[in-house]
């Protein structure tokens, strides 16, 4: 016999089974007649989370009490928290209570994303979208950031991820660190031994599940988030400064030609390129004056200087002030074309000189009594007209007419402006006598020559008035 008027009861209600795409999940649930005396007939619904219970009275019946029959995860699944409903129901029709179970409330589910969700093993996670963020500055912090698709696995992120030098992270980054937050990459601080490098960091996606997917990998030189550094990427460091070292200059030190400088860089660590700055100028003009030069365009070199007219008789030094694509100033070097070995030519002694103008002399006079055993001395001015090269002047003593045509092959004066001395002899009484003077500098230049006689000479004495 049956009883109409109580309803039965279900209890007890569990989900049983792996949370991954392709198993199935099964239930059970008591069966209290609750002195009705009819059999089970209640009814069931499978579904994802709070979509079963208002549709479970028109869901299957049971085939088996107390065996809620099997759901087996499909693709749709991944990602969702699923639900089994059991409405109880006998076979006299009477209707009592419902019962709902979630995978995420049931202690008969393993697998999954830990918090009842379905994962599916079969598809992989995919990173996209990163990017580096920060300065490249030593001290800085770099952080990254990219997008986690689960891509159907329905498992949260797990990724793990790897700074470094260029190149060097994508192998390891299995073994990185795993995020914490997703889409954030921890940051990394920069050292000093990343002075100079292209750094990177490689995140490799992976789900909670452990299915690992692709690895994505993001240099500071082709990353849009990153600052400062060298302009390429790399990283500077601003605490240090560049030095510049064996500077030298090169060149004929002769009007018109052109004067080259090198040096050497060393960017010390700042990991900066180079960016000096140079002047050329007479000696004492440049070292204060080089912050504000010109810009050297290829390291180690500084461009040349055509020497001028008004160089001749000049030493000439050129400053290079190091400096690096940060800004960061170190030493200023100089160096002169008298100390520097790289040069040649000019008057010997670092000064430029003037091939293309000629010398002067001029005011020529004879000197001394005009009697035999008498010394007869010269003076004369010389004028480098120019040319920026000291006196290498000759001269030649004769009788009258006779040293102009040779004084080209005679001796060299030793001090600029005198003649050297003639002692007269006995076979030059009664003549007059001259002393011809060709000027010429250091570099060899001819210039004018000029004659002056005992006749003509306001400096003599003696003699017979005219000779000796």
């Amino acid at each position: 016999m049956i009883n109409l008027n109580v309803a039965p009861v279900i209890a007890d209600l569990t989900i049983n089974g792996k949370l991954n795409v392709g198993e199935n999940l099964t239930g059970q649930y008591t069966y209290d007649a609750n002195g009705s005396g009819s059999a089970d007939a209640s009814t069931y619904k499978w579904g994802v989370k709070d979509s079963t219970a208002n549709g479970v009275a028109s869901g299957d019946q049971v085939t088996n009490s107390g065996v809620v029959p099997g759901y087996t995860l499909r693709d749709t699944d991944a990602g969702q928290v699923l639900e089994v409903s059991v409405q109880a129901k006998n076979q006299a029709g009477t209707v009592g209570n419902t019962d709902t179970k979630t995978t995420a409330n049931s202690t008969g589910t393993t697998g999954g994303d830990g918090a009842g969700g379905v994962i599916n093993l079969n598809v992989a996670p995919v990173i996209a979208d990163l990017t580096i963020n920060g300065k490249l500055n030593v001290g800085e912090n770099l952080t990254g950031q990219y997008t986690y698709d689960a891509n159907g696995s329905g498992s949260a992120d797990a990724s793990t991820y790897k700074w470094g030098v260029k190149d060097s992270t994508a192998n390891g980054v299995a073994s990185g660190d795993k995020v914490i937050n997703s889409g954030v990459v921890p940051g990394y601080t920069l050292r000093d031994t990343d002075a100079g490098q292209v750094l990177e960091v490689s995140v490799q996606a992976k789900n909670q599940a452990g299915t690992v997917g692709n690895t994505d990998t993001k240099t500071t030189a082709n990353s849009t988030g990153t600052t400062g550094g060298d302009g390429a990427g790399g990283v500077i460091n601003l605490n240090v400064a560049p030095v510049i070292a064996d500077l030298t200059i090169n060149g004929k030190l002769n009007v018109g030609e052109n004067l080259t400088g090198q040096y050497t860089y060393d960017a010390n660590g700042s990991g900066s390129a180079d960016a000096s700055t140079y002047k050329w100028g007479v000696k004492d003009s440049t070292a204060n004056g080089v912050a504000s030069g010109d810009q050297v365009t290829n390291s180690g070199v500084v461009p040349g200087y055509t020497l001028r007219d008004t160089d001749a008789g000049q030493v000439l030094e050129v400053s290079v002030q190091a400096k690096n694509q940060a800004g960061t100033v170190g030493n200023t070097d100089t160096k002169t074309t008298a100390n520097s070995t790289g040069t040649t030519g000019g008057d010997g002694a670092g000064g430029v000189i003037n091939l293309n103008v000629a010398p002067v002399i001029a005011d020529l006079t004879i000197n001394g009594k005009l009697n035999v055993g008498e010394n007869l001395t010269g003076q004369y001015t010389y004028d480098a007209n120019g040319s920026g090269s000291a006196d290498a002047s000759t001269y030649k003593w004769g009788v009258k007419d006779s040293t102009a045509n040779g004084v080209a092959s005679g001796d060299k004066v030793i001090n600029s402006g005198v003649v050297p001395g003639y002692t007269l002899r006995d076979t030059d009484a009664g003549q007059v006598l001259e002393v011809s003077v060709q000027a010429k500098n250091q570099a060899g230049t001819v210039g004018n020559t000029d004659t002056k006689t005992t006749a003509n000479s306001t400096g003599t004495t003696g003699g017979d008035g005219a000779g000796v």
